[in-house]
């Protein structure tokens, strides 16, 4: 461990800028202009739910804000989730929306403000009509309405409707079955049968990468790594879209805690410890489904090619350098955010924005030409960050010309 000063530096310089992330980014702009309890809504957010909203006038102790046009008439009224609900999180923090109702208590519209959710999963969520649930129901009705989650966008949309819900309580005074959770619980996470089916892939990843027994024999690695390269395509990848990613530490540092899905954040610290203390990227080797994508792919090429030495040499620091700059952009929250240059999310097409989907059949198309998990190799910046947690290879000083030591091969 004391060996491995280089990676333990490394990750806390990574923990660093994801905490002063967190600092530059908890608060989205608009909905910290979103209101609180004792003042009224802005004209422009009512604007969005009723249009032709000229000024706002706050409702007496209902948590209720009445939109008025430029004649004075009201329009309806208007109560936002910000900050009420902001203990709710969806896939990358607070889900925070506007909601409309008319004078008899009937939901008009029900408008998302500004989050931090993928955008290809909050067009999904609006292209399927989900926000239209609430639409003519009573408050007291949409309080207690269930709705099913939208599927390939599920977190974000569980999250809308709890939010929904919860908010609703707040104004009607109607209990709820599930309060939210506290909001200074840092950890915020769920479990179900993928994350069951996570941990079977890890120890299955672990005993691949130190050979116990059996796995010795060569014909018998094979096998299993056939087998474990599958299961982490149909499992991590297509099943429960899974994994590590440098959007998942983005939405992890924007919001202030650790949530969502078990799987995940076992995941994170089983592919941190093996980097730290044993020394191997278990996870880029054995478990990350894309590269395990990669990997299947290229077996059908009809051979192997290699590219250069002196060309591979320098198309390696590319993963470094793109680290750098994705690491600068969660900073900033703009640039070259991972959404733009991970193409994880491409195992969720409908949802995939289309630089990932680009991205990932580039990628599969190279491997089929015969090169080597190329995405891997040269471009993935969360592969390059597992790496950097690596100790340095050891040097033999009795050979006069320095010459590394390789750590024991990947299967």
């Amino acid at each position: 461990m004391m060996r491995n000063r280089t990676g333990i530096l490394a990750l806390a310089v990574f923990l660093g800028l994801l905490a002063l992330a967190h600092v530059v980014r908890r608060a989205p702009s608009a909905t910290e202009r979103a209101g609180g309890a004792a003042d009224p809504l802005a004209p422009a957010l009512a604007a969005r739910v009723f249009p032709g909203t000229v000024t706002t006038q706050r409702a007496a102790s209902s948590g209720w804000t009445f939109a008025l046009d430029s004649a004075g008439r009201c329009l309806g009224a208007v109560a936002s989730s910000h900050p009420h609900q902001d203990a709710i999180l969806g896939h990358a923090g607070p889900v925070p929306l506007l909601i409309g109702a008319d004078f008899q208590g009937i939901i008009q519209k029900i408008v998302l403000l500004e989050n931090n959710e993928t955008p290809s999963f909050v067009r999904r969520i609006e292209r399927t009509g989900f926000l239209e649930n609430w639409t003519g129901l009573a408050v007291t009705q949409a309080a207690a309405l269930q709705v099913d989650a939208v599927s390939m966008a599920t977190q974000t949309s569980s999250a809308i409707a709890r939010t929904v819900r919860g908010r609703l309580a707040q104004l009607t005074a109607t209990p709820i079955a599930a309060a939210p959770p506290s909001p200074d619980r840092f950890w915020r996470l769920s479990f179900d049968a993928w994350d069951a089916a996570i941990i079977l892939l890890i120890g299955m990843a672990g005993l691949l990468t130190w050979r116990p027994g059996f796995l010795k024999q060569a014909r018998h690695l094979r096998l299993a790594r056939l087998v474990l390269l599958a299961a982490s395509v149909g499992v991590l990848g297509f099943g429960a879209a899974r994994m590590i990613s440098l959007e998942l530490f983005e939405n992890w540092a924007v919001a202030g805690r650790i949530h969502g899905p078990a799987g995940g954040v076992l995941l994170v610290l089983a592919a941190m410890t093996a980097s730290l203390l044993g020394g191997r990227n278990v996870y880029c080797h054995t478990l990350c489904p894309f590269g395990a994508a990669q990997e299947l792919v290229g077996m059908l090429a009809p051979r192997r090619r290699r590219l250069p030495p002196s060309f591979t040499r320098r198309l390696r620091h590319l993963r470094t350098l793109l680290l750098v700059v994705v690491m600068a952009s969660i900073l900033i929250g703009r640039g070259l955010a991972p959404h733009l240059q991970e193409p994880f999310s491409a195992f969720r097409m409908a949802a995939a924005g289309w630089p990932a989907l680009i991205l990932a059949g580039l990628a599969l198309a190279v491997s089929l030409l015969g090169i080597h998990r190329p995405w891997c190799a040269y471009f993935c910046s969360t592969g390059a960050l597992l790496d950097a947690l690596r100790p340095p290879p050891q040097r033999d000083p009795s050979v006069f010309h320095t010459v590394e030591k390789s750590p024991k091969s990947f299967p």
